[in-house]
């Protein structure tokens, strides 16, 4: 009798093993994402792109790593002259103040009118390891748009921790490598382990120079508590940070007329969807379908780097695309120009 229960028996604990694995993952994550979301912010500001002037960018990501007032986010996004505001959990908006910018890393320090507030708690011992689980949580694609609305998470591995090497990435130290897909306004995002901590602060996703292909990386919380540690002795020694610079009221953006596809994950270069007639664009010879892959001889990895590079220039700026179409490369020149009125959206 014992010999004949003992395969069913075993079978069925085998079965809900299986069944109760997923269960016990989820809950798990679940765990995580609820106790780090109140240290994960919205990072808003309002900007002038290629196509408005003044509209705010309702996406962006950022973690409180003080309970002054302190919040760690990543440039490029937020590291210009436009005015920021952080969105609270509890959905409060407060004007921020840019302290502090280390280049090399991409990670931005600002300051917001608010005390006891709840810092994320940081890993600390060593460093992260390949294959162990990590979730992301932030605000990607501007997914969480009203004020309460709950953020973004992501589950993925640690793939490496190693030196990255990409096109326009600066900093030297490793970084956490992951298999998590970082989308548009992840930026800033928290990268945590299963029990919570801070783990780095996801930056945009590059293109490896070695392999071609897309990376997402985190830059490591040594970093962040490097910065944060500079800009407490800054304040220990009464050392008053520079105003948050403002941009000129008559700063005149320049103008391209092309639609390009707002896209952070291409490899080969920014797609061009529509070209507007009569433009500087149309003008200088830019076509639909053409495939930007350089701009004044650095190359362009997506449609959201040649965005963000062009909407640094003004009025009167000439530029060199590279450009791919049909199946030959060719260099066309032009000459950015004012933003016609009404403004197209």
């Amino acid at each position: 009798m014992k010999n004949r229960l003992c395969g069913p028996f075993v079978l069925g604990l085998l079965i809900s093993g299986v069944t109760a694995a997923p269960v016990c993952a989820e809950n798990r994550f679940q765990k995580v994402v609820r106790g780090a979301s109140p240290s994960v912010v919205k990072v808003v500001t309002r900007t002038r792109t290629l196509f408005t002037a003044g509209r705010e960018i309702p996406y962006g990501s950022g973690v409180i790593v003080h309970s002054d007032g302190y919040v760690v986010t990543m440039a490029p996004r937020f590291s210009g002259g436009f005015p920021l505001s952080v969105v609270l959990p509890d959905g409060s908006k407060h004007t921020a103040q840019r302290v502090r910018a280390d280049v090399k890393s991409g990670l931005v320090m600002l300051k917001i009118k608010r005390t006891g507030l709840e810092p994320i708690e940081v890993h600390r011992e060593r460093p992260p390891r390949v294959g162990q689980w990590v979730l992301t949580i932030g605000n990607p694609f501007g997914l969480a748009r009203a004020r309460t609305d709950a953020l973004s998470a992501s589950v993925g591995v640690v793939s490496a921790f190693r030196r990255l090497e990409a096109r326009g990435f600066q900093y030297d130290g490793p970084v956490v490598l992951t298999d998590i897909t970082l989308n548009p306004g992840g930026e800033g995002s928290a990268m945590v382990n299963l029990e919570g901590r801070l783990l780095g602060i996801c930056g945009r996703t590059v293109t490896s120079t070695r392999t071609n292909t897309q990376l997402s990386y985190a830059v490591p919380a040594s970093e962040v508590v490097k910065l944060l540690d500079e800009v407490l002795e800054a304040e220990r020694r009464g050392a008053v940070p520079p105003p948050t610079p403002r941009p000129p009221a008559d700063l005149k953006r320049g103008y391209v007329g092309a639609y390009i596809l707002d896209d952070a994950v291409g490899t080969k270069g920014a797609y061009i969807d529509k070209v507007v007639p009569g433009s500087p664009a149309d003008k200088a010879g830019l076509r639909t379908g053409d495939l930007v892959i350089a701009l004044d001889g650095n190359g362009i990895s997506n449609g959201r780097e040649l965005i963000e590079r062009l909407d640094r220039l003004t009025v009167g700026a000439r530029v060199e695309l590279t450009l791919r179409r049909e199946k030959g490369e060719l260099k066309i020149t032009v000459t950015l120009g004012e933003t016609p009125r009404p403004v197209l959206k």
